[in-house]
């Protein structure tokens, strides 16, 4: 393979990494927004041994995804995604859930092209089945609350994987919190 610039080269540095794995699943978590993020679980033996999570706008996440399916396809890995359904709040901007529809669309498009098996999910199943699992009620929903309160069960889930800690280290990482709870949830489904 020539890499033609340092981007490119950036790029091949981030290939998706899943060690050799017999019987095993990946589960794939989507927050298809704008800033949006894909998370993906190497399951191995009903054990979280992979985790990775990218932005949406970042260009590697179609590799991940080609990656990904190449795997399911060869029968080393079952593949399965969670997609996280578009729904607009009472006094949301509309320009600004059309672009949320775009995207979602896009994902859709990319899983259905690479033949990998995905799930709708409405945001309020997807949380309360998150909720049940750490053993906590789902509280009522105050939109302002939810993005630091699902950073803070992000956190805590993977407190042990200081990799996953460093990618939602930040507040403004919300979106890459949602979709590895998003993927968790795949995960709890897999069980």
């Amino acid at each position: 393979m020539i890499l033609s610039n340092r981007k490119e080269f950036e790029m091949a540095k981030k290939q998706p990494v899943f060690p050799p794995m017999t019987n095993s699943k990946i589960c794939i978590g989507v927050d298809p927004g704008t800033t949006g993020a894909i998370a993906f679980l190497g399951v191995e033996a009903g054990k979280i041994e992979k985790v990775s999570i990218i932005d949406y706008a970042d260009p590697i996440v179609k590799d991940y995804l080609r990656s990904v399916s190449d795997r399911a396809a060869f029968g080393l890995s079952s593949v399965s995604a969670v997609v996280e359904e578009v729904g607009m709040r009472p006094g949301q901007d509309v320009r600004r859930v059309s672009r949320y529809v775009v995207h979602h669309g896009i994902v859709q498009g990319w899983l259905q092209m690479l033949s990998i098996n995905y799930e709708l999910v409405n945001p309020r199943t997807w949380q309360a089945k998150i909720y049940r699992s750490i053993g906590t009620a789902q509280p009522a929903t105050d939109f302002n609350d939810v993005k630091p309160r699902h950073l803070a069960i992000a956190r805590n889930e993977y407190a042990g994987r200081p990799d996953v800690l460093a990618a939602i280290a930040r507040c403004k990482d919300h979106n890459r919190a949602d979709a590895l709870l998003i993927a968790h949830y795949g995960y709890l489904l897999s069980l």
